[in-house]
């Protein structure tokens, strides 16, 4: 679990709706932002609608498991550089494998963990993420 200094806040979230750097790829919206200059952590939002899932249990399940792995993500990819982010996460609405495995009654967590790993390691992902970092670095943006 993160803890809420990790978290974003609404008023951070609406900001960056308006300000940030954005960039989409299958498995959702990425928006970046650099950090305050006095904060040394990086924060990040995940936003998942509930036309992904009626439950809120499930829908935070997987909120959990991006939150983990998105601040592992972040931290190796920015690892020994002197620069720290804001990142809100939207998923897509139309990711029907994500649907498909939480509509499931037989799908174990390790299966939603396994798809969302293999998603945010996918090359797609990971050139929208590092295109908004690149972004900021060239234009010491926010």
């Amino acid at each position: 679990m993160i803890s809420k200094t990790l978290k974003l806040t609404s008023r951070d979230i609406h900001y960056m709706s308006q300000k940030a750097y954005k960039k989409r790829s299958a498995l959702g919206t990425v928006m970046i932002i650099r950090q305050y200059p006095n904060r040394h952590y990086h924060q990040l939002g995940i936003a998942i609608s509930s036309k992904i899932h009626k439950s809120s249990v499930k829908r935070n399940l997987v909120k959990r498991m991006l939150y983990t792995m998105l601040y592992r993500y972040v931290d190796s990819l920015l690892s020994g550089r002197d620069i720290y982010i804001k990142c809100f996460f939207v998923v897509s609405q139309q990711d029907l494998k994500l649907r498909e495995l939480l509509h499931n009654k037989f799908t174990h967590t390790t299966q939603i963990q396994d798809y969302i790993c293999t998603s945010i390691s996918q090359d797609y992902f990971t050139h929208s993420f590092k295109a908004c970092i690149h972004y900021l670095d060239k234009w010491n943006f926010g």
